[in-house]
């Protein structure tokens, strides 16, 4: 899984086609004050943040 913070830089997020291709590797976006901090608010924020943390925790997320 790839996850990248920090979109509002307007930089593009390089990425290599052979990495879609060949290594099936699927990349969505989300936006963690979007509509999920609208519709839950502060715990619905913290709620994605701690999901982010135990995936840190257990290596399934790693920096990169």
């Amino acid at each position: 899984m790839q996850v990248t913070y920090g979109g509002m830089s307007m930089q593009p997020v390089p990425v290599p086609t052979s990495l879609l291709i060949f290594k099936d590797i699927t990349f969505k976006g989300f936006w963690l004050t979007g509509g999920l901090a609208r519709e839950q608010g502060a715990a619905g924020k913290a709620a994605v943040l701690d999901r982010l943390a135990d995936m840190v925790a257990a290596g399934k997320l790693t920096p990169g």
